[in-house]
């Protein structure tokens, strides 16, 4: 859990350091946003490979699912190849019980796969204001707990709730 996550940041870093070493590196933990399907994320690394720019995501893996690649990192890196119009990348998996171990795919942009991603976040989004308007989920559910923590902030700084949930991320929530 919090062992993993620092785990997995310092080798991001790792990473990142070596890449700017050699100079590959053209930009490290790139914030970018989708404005057209209200979509954002952070792109660990956009690299210069071998045939031109590179969208590179690191990942660490345990001894349970390495070797494997899950369509929820595929579909990361196509959601970051199409806002950036970089189509092609590589996901960097470091095996976290051998660091030395690391295992590259190769993804290219699937124009496919990013209208299938485009029409289960819509289904999605048209599922959560179905049951809104049903009365079933509060809008406020619907938020992050940073955004609660802020709105919470804002309009009831002393409420049991507003405690609760910064308790909550001060735990790692």
């Amino acid at each position: 859990s919090k062992d993993i996550v620092d785990f997995g940041s310092a080798v991001h870093l790792q990473v990142q350091r070596q890449l700017r070493q050699i100079g590959a590196l053209v930009g490290a933990e790139v914030s970018i946003y989708d404005k057209e399907h209200n979509f954002s994320g952070t792109v660990d690394a956009i690299v210069r490979g071998e045939q031109g720019m590179e969208i590179l995501e690191i990942k660490t893996q345990g001894e349970k699912s390495w070797g494997q690649t899950p369509d929820k990192y595929i579909d990361q890196l196509t959601f970051y190849m199409a806002t950036t119009g970089i189509h092609r990348g590589k996901i960097a998996f470091i095996n976290r019980n051998d660091p030395q171990e690391i295992r590259i795919e190769n993804i290219e942009f699937d124009p496919y796969r990013w209208e299938n991603i485009i029409n289960r976040a819509e289904r999605a989004r048209a599922t959560m204001r179905d049951l809104q308007d049903k009365g079933l989920v509060s809008p406020f559910e619907t938020y992050d707990l940073v955004s609660r923590i802020e709105i919470l902030g804002k309009v009831a700084p002393n409420s049991a709730e507003f405690r609760d949930h910064v308790e909550h991320a001060l735990q790692g929530g």
